[in-house]
C-alpha cells in the first residue's frame, strides 16, 4: 500500500517521455479488511487529468480493506445491476500509481499561448510593415504619376511653343518672300519705265533733230505761221491760236453711221508719245512742230512760279527721288483705291458729297464721310471740315496700308501733304469741267455755250485761212458740227435749285445724239487757251452733277445728218421722225498728250 501511495503521491513533474502506466496488485497481497463489498465492483475513478491515463483500464477493486466497500441491498433477493456513475454513493477508491503531467499540459498551452501571442504580435508587426511600405511605395507611385504630368505638360508646351514658332517662321519667310517679290517687281518697273524714258528721250531728240533739218531746209523759220509757237519755248504766254492738233483722219460712211456711235467715244485716241509711231494721216511738219511748242510749254512752268511755291513751303522729310516716287505712287495708289479714278483729268466725274450730308456734319448732326464710299467737298479747298475728315481717313487707310505691306516709314504730316496736293490736282481737274463764269460772274446758258462754241471755232478758221496752216481742215469740220447741232444739240448744264437757297447743275445724257464729247472737248479746251470772255475767277462755284445714267429731258432735234444721231436710237423711232439727207463726213482727230 504505501508502494502505491508513494506511487501516486510521487513527482510527476519528470521528464518521463515513457507513457505511464497503472500498476495493479492481486488481491491476496492486500490486507484483508472488514468491508462492505459491491458488486459487482464500481470502476475506479482515476484523478488524472490526461486523458491518455484516464483512457487506461483499470482493474476492478478487488480488495476488502478500508477503502473499499460494498453495500448490500436491503432486499437481497432483489435484481442485481451495476450502479451507474451518477449515482449518489460515492464510489470506493483504490490508489494505483499514476504519472500526473497536468504541469507539464499546463506548461504547454502557456507555451502555446506565448507562441500565438507572439505570432500574433509578429503578425500584427509585419502587417504593421506591410502598410507602411504599402504607404511609401503609393506615395513614390503619386510622385512618378505627378513627375510624369509635369513631363507631359511640359512636352505638350514644347509642342505648343515649337509649332507657334514653325508658323511664325513660316508667316515671316512669306512675308519676306512676297515683300522680296514686290521689291523685284517695283524694280523691273522702275526699270522699264526708265527703259520706255530712256526709249522716249531718244525718239524726242531725234524727232527733233529731224524736225529742225526739215525746218531748215523749208525755210520755216523765215515764215510766219510756225514763229507764234516757237516764241512759247522762251515762256511767251501763248495765243489762242496754238493748239494740240497733231493729225486727223476721215471716217467712212458706214461707221461714222453705226460703230462710232454705238460705242461712244468718251476721249481721244491715246497716244504712247507725242511723236510715236502711230499711223497718223494729214499730220504735217507745221502741226507736229507747233504741238510740240504747246506741249513744252505746259511741262515746263514758269520758274518765278516755281520758286514763289518753294519760298512758302518747308520740307517735312528728307526724301530721295527714288523714295519720292515711290510716295507718290502709294498716294496715287491710295486715291485709285478709294474713289477708282487713276487719272487726274478723271475726276472730272467725281460727284461731290450732297449739301445736307455737309451741312449736318458741320452743325455736328452727322457721322461725317463714309470710309466705305469717300466723296470730296469739290466746291471747297481741303481746309474745309468734311474735306479734313476726307483727308484724316485717307491718312488712317494709308498707315494701315503702311502697316501691312512695311512701307517706308513716314511721319503723318508727310503723308497729309501728299494727300492734300493729290487732292488739289484732282480739284483743279474737276473745276476744269464745271460750268464758266462768264466776265460780270454769272453762267453761261446752253444758247452763250453754243455762241462761245462757235465764235472759238469762226476765230480759229479765219486765223488757219490766214496764215495756211495745216488743221484747216479740222477747224472747218469743227465749225460746221457746231453750226449743223445749234444751240439745242449742245449738252449743257441744266439748272435747278436745292433746299430753295442753293443752286445746283447737273449734266444729263443725251440718248439720241452722236458722240461728240471729243470734238466739243477740242473746242472748250482752246477757248480755255487765250479767250478772253471767261475768267477763272467770279462768283462762288455752284454745284455740279455728272451722271452718265441720268438722261436729258429736251427733246431730239430732228433733221440732222443721219451722222449726227445714236444709230440705236434712231433705229428705235418710228419712220415719222425725219433726218436730213445732208451728208457729214465726221472726222477723228488726234492730239498730243
Amino acid at each position: 500500500m504505501s508502494r502505491l501511495t508513494s506511487y501516486f503521491f510521487s513527482d510527476g513533474a519528470d521528464d518521463d517521455p515513457i507513457t505511464p502506466v497503472v500498476e495493479s496488485y492481486p488481491l491476496n497481497e492486500l490486507r484483508p479488511a472488514a468491508a462492505m463489498h459491491t458488486y459487482p465492483p464500481q470502476p475506479v475513478i482515476s484523478a488524472s487529468l490526461d486523458p491518455r491515463t484516464s483512457a487506461t483500464p483499470s482493474s476492478p477493486a478487488t480488495s476488502l480493506g478500508d477503502e473499499f466497500g460494498m453495500d448490500l441491498f436491503d432486499n437481497p433477493w432483489g435484481t442485481a445491476r451495476r450502479k451507474r456513475d451518477d449515482d449518489d454513493q460515492p464510489p470506493n477508491k483504490i490508489f494505483l500509481k499514476e504519472v500526473d503531467q497536468s504541469s507539464r499540459l499546463r506548461d504547454d498551452v502557456r507555451e502555446l499561448h506565448f507562441s500565438k501571442h507572439d505570432l500574433l504580435l509578429r503578425k500584427r508587426q509585419i502587417q504593421a510593415n506591410a502598410n507602411s511600405q504599402e504607404s511609401n511605395l503609393r506615395s513614390v507611385i503619386a510622385q512618378y504619376q505627378e513627375r510624369q504630368g509635369f513631363l507631359e505638360r511640359g512636352k505638350a508646351d514644347a509642342l505648343t511653343s515649337l509649332n507657334e514658332n514653325h508658323h511664325n517662321e513660316l508667316a515671316n519667310f512669306q512675308n519676306r518672300m512676297v515683300l522680296g517679290i514686290r521689291n523685284v517687281a517695283k524694280k523691273k518697273l522702275l526699270a522699264e519705265k526708265e527703259a520706255e524714258l530712256a526709249r522716249l528721250a531718244a525718239g524726242y531728240s531725234s524727232k527733233i533733230a529731224s524736225l529742225d533739218s526739215q525746218m531748215r531746209q523749208a525755210n520755216i523759220a523765215s515764215s510766219s505761221p510756225s514763229l507764234p509757237s516757237w516764241r512759247h519755248v522762251v515762256g511767251k504766254r501763248p495765243v489762242a491760236t496754238c493748239t494740240n492738233i497733231v493729225g486727223f483722219s476721215i471716217i467712212p460712211d458706214a461707221s461714222s453711221d453705226s460703230d462710232r456711235d454705238e460705242s461712244p467715244q468718251t476721249s481721244a485716241p491715246p497716244l504712247t508719245s507725242l511723236l510715236s509711231d502711230v499711223p497718223i494721216q494729214n499730220a504735217t511738219v507745221g502741226m507736229l512742230v507747233e504741238a510740240l511748242a504747246k506741249v513744252l510749254l505746259q511741262t515746263a512752268p514758269p520758274r518765278a512760279a516755281r520758286s514763289r511755291l518753294k519760298t512758302h513751303e518747308t520740307p517735312i522729310e528728307n526724301f530721295t527721288d527714288a523714295q519720292r516716287q515711290n510716295n507718290k505712287a502709294n498716294v496715287r495708289e491710295l486715291f485709285y483705291t478709294a474713289f477708282h479714278f487713276a487719272k487726274d483729268d478723271e475726276y472730272m466725274l467725281h460727284v461731290t458729297a450732297s449739301s445736307e450730308a455737309i451741312s449736318c456734319f458741320t452743325q455736328g448732326l452727322g457721322t461725317g464721310p463714309d470710309p466705305l464710299e469717300l466723296h470730296w467737298d469739290m466746291t471747297t479747298t481741303h481746309n474745309s471740315k468734311w474735306n479734313q475728315r476726307v483727308i484724316d481717313i485717307l491718312c488712317s487707310q494709308y498707315t494701315c496700308t503702311f502697316e501691312t505691306n512695311r512701307l517706308a516709314s513716314r511721319s503723318p504730316q508727310s503723308i497729309k501733304s501728299d494727300i492734300t496736293k493729290k487732292f488739289n490736282q484732282c480739284r483743279s481737274s474737276w473745276r476744269k469741267a464745271q460750268p464758266r463764269v462768264l466776265g460780270d460772274g454769272t453762267r453761261e446758258t446752253m444758247k452763250e455755250k453754243f455762241e462761245t462754241r462757235k465764235k472759238v471755232t469762226s476765230a480759229l478758221l479765219s486765223d488757219r485761212i490766214a496764215t495756211g496752216k495745216d488743221d484747216q481742215a479740222v477747224w472747218v469740220y469743227l465749225q460746221s458740227l457746231v453750226e449743223t447741232l445749234g444751240k439745242d444739240g449742245m449738252s449743257s448744264d441744266e439748272s435747278e435749285h436745292e433746299d430753295g437757297e442753293v443752286q445746283v447743275f447737273r449734266l444729263k445724257k443725251m440718248p439720241w445724239r452722236a458722240d461728240v464729247d471729243h470734238e466739243m472737248h477740242i473746242i472748250d479746251q482752246q477757248r480755255l487757251a487765250g479767250a478772253a470772255n471767261f475768267t477763272p475767277h467770279g462768283s462762288k462755284p455752284a454745284k455740279r452733277f455728272r451722271n452718265a445714267i441720268q438722261e436729258s429731258s429736251r427733246p431730239a432735234i430732228k433733221g440732222l445728218p443721219r451722222a449726227l444721231y445714236n444709230s440705236s436710237w434712231l433705229n428705235a423711232q418710228s419712220p415719222s421722225f425725219t433726218v436730213s439727207d445732208k451728208k457729214l463726213q465726221r472726222m477723228e482727230i488726234i492730239l498730243s498728250r
